[in-house]
């Protein structure tokens, strides 16, 4: 037992000389407690965890059993992620909250209710969507989506599911991580690729409604005054230029129409 208990002391040992440092490697003169984050000492102060922080306000002022404790292990913590947190939390340091450092950082924030570093990744994720709007990959769009959806990121969600609607749907699907995207926000995802079909398809109808509207008056009106012609025997000028104009248009205008007519009941229904 004690040549076992020496070789994980001297493996520890090993693992925090390979860490690189940090400001929360070694004590300090604002350090008053050390986090336990796989098996390496976190030195930080509680009195800054627990203004940002009402998990940790709670773990270190009520009745917790590490209110008197000097060190405080933290399980199924990772140590390069709780730091990349802690540098985020600082208020000396205040390390932005990127695309890079998002997946880390704001999973901890939710836990430890940082509500100052949430608002700092939904801000990120605004500013992101304005300036490299066309650049996000599908896969960053996916990792976004799911993201502003689990934490609630209502203003977040609404641009970023506004881009998705416009990427082809099966370009989302092929991401492993759209299947944990909420049924709701695929369908709205949805709702909103269509609508930008439906919304063009209604227009050029509405031009195609016009334009065999305009055609079936002309062509009608044009066989009307040849049929009203009085010259028997010789046709007037006016008579051959209408003859001359039916040649011409009618067996292009004629399938037109009568594909118009046959549908004019399901355009009036969808223009609605």
């Amino acid at each position: 037992m004690a040549s076992a208990a020496k070789s994980v002391k001297l493996s520890d040992t090993k693992e925090s000389k390979d860490e690189p440092s940090n400001m929360f490697s070694a004590p300090s003169a604002t350090s008053d407690v050390v986090l336990l984050v796989e098996y390496k000492p976190i030195h930080v102060n509680k009195a800054i965890l627990s203004l940002a922080s009402p998990v940790s306000a709670a773990m270190f002022e009520d009745n917790f059993k590490e209110k008197h404790a000097a060190e405080i292990p933290l399980p199924d913590k990772k140590y390069k992620d709780f730091i990349e947190f802690l540098l985020c939390l600082y208020p000396n340091t205040a390390k932005p909250v990127d695309q890079y450092n998002i997946n880390i950082v704001l999973p901890l924030a939710d836990e430890y209710q940082v509500e100052n570093l949430k608002r700092r990744s939904e801000a990120m994720i605004l500013v992101l969507f304005k300036i490299k709007r066309k650049h996000i990959s599908t896969s960053e769009l996916v990792n976004f989506l799911f993201l502003s959806d689990k934490y609630a990121f209502k203003h977040a969600l609404s641009e970023v599911i506004n881009l998705a609607g416009e990427r082809c749907p099966t370009d989302l699907f092929q991401i492993a991580d759209f299947d944990r995207v909420s049924s709701d926000i695929k369908f709205s995802i949805l709702k909103r690729y269509l609508t930008s079909f439906v919304d063009p398809a209604k227009r050029i109808l509405r031009e195609v409604q016009s334009v065999c509207d305009c055609a079936e008056g002309a062509l009608l009106g044009t066989i009307k005054r040849r049929e009203a012609c009085i010259h028997t025997r010789r046709r007037c000028q006016h008579c051959e230029q209408c003859d001359l104009c039916l040649s011409h248009v009618e067996r292009s205008l004629k399938p037109v129409l009568e594909f118009y007519k046959c549908s004019k009941s399901n355009l009036a229904e969808l223009l609605k």
